[in-house]
């Protein structure tokens, strides 16, 4: 039975050097699209990087792995798609504090939303923010958790298990 390599389609990139934010982008070549692990100070990194984004996963809210969520959002809120973000209970509470900080007035129909999905030990809670609607805030689904495994396609997939590190955080695998 030949066995696939898949890694040789991830191009993986650490962002942030010995001393700076957390960030780590992979890069699915086949698919044109990406992951991003945390969301420090992303302001240096290409807009086609955070463009090609499919999926953004934070580990916890401390401000050295969230500052950059204002410039992810900046980079993403005109794009005609739904970004999923997945984080630790509480992260819709602040995406909607964030979102509610600027006026969403000039809205367009074609602009994208943003899914985010909160972990709990046994659940998940999802949470639509949609663009065409000013980024309102749309209750949406609870699951059970069957198993660690929160995104996936067809050459890479992340799991994730809570940790404590004085608030509620995610390790990413």
């Amino acid at each position: 039975m030949s066995r696939r390599l898949p890694f040789r389609y991830l191009e993986p990139v650490f962002f942030s050097g010995l001393l700076d934010d957390p960030v780590l982008s992979v890069h699915v070549r086949p698919l044109g699209r990406g992951i991003l692990m945390d969301c420090g100070r992303i302001h240096h990194l290409a807009k086609r990087v955070l463009k090609s984004t499919a999926a953004l996963f934070i580990t916890h809210a401390h401000m050295d792995h969230f500052m950059g969520i204002d410039t992810f959002l900046r980079t993403l809120h005109v794009s005609p798609r739904t970004t999923d973000i997945y984080g630790p209970p509480g992260l819709a509470d602040k995406m909607e504090a964030k979102l509610a900080g600027y006026d969403w007035n000039l809205a367009e129909p074609y602009w994208g939303s943003f899914r985010v999905s909160e972990v709990f030990p046994d659940r998940i809670a999802t949470t639509l923010f949609s663009g065409p609607d000013g980024f309102a805030r749309h209750s949406g689904t609870e699951q059970e958790r069957g198993d660690r495994t929160l995104y996936r396609n067809r050459f890479l997939q992340v799991e994730a298990e809570t940790c404590d590190h004085r608030i509620p955080s995610l390790i990413y695998r």
